[in-house]
């Protein structure tokens, strides 16, 4: 290894090796490395996930859910036809007394 620049290889049984190529400032106490524990577990977890994810679930369905909440209210529809007439109904209460109107002209005098 030089000052500038590095390789890394990193090997795992016989025939994975993982190479790691730095630039820049170099030396023995910057290396980058990652632990095998950390690199090992990284890989256990998306082997896992991509397994997960490819495999269909083969259990029985589960019991429904509960209802949802009702959704908005649409537009309103076209106004109906007119009802039949109804009947007449009980007479209501006296209204207001209304403008009494001008005075009227003075009569003949006496």
């Amino acid at each position: 290894m030089d000052g500038k620049t590095g390789f890394e290889c990193l090997r795992f049984g016989s025939d994975l090796s993982i190479c790691l190529i730095c630039s820049g400032e170099y030396s023995n106490s910057e290396r980058f490395s990652v632990p095998m524990h950390l690199f090992g577990s990284i890989l256990l977890i998306i082997c896992a996930i991509i397994a997960i994810e490819a495999c269909p679930s083969k259990g029985p369905p589960g019991a429904p859910g509960l209802p949802g909440r009702d959704g908005r209210k649409g537009s309103p529809g076209k106004k109906g036809q007119r009802g039949a007439e109804g009947e007449e109904g009980d007479r209501g209460a006296a209204g207001v007394t209304g403008y009494q109107g001008d005075p009227g002209p003075p009569g003949d005098a006496g």
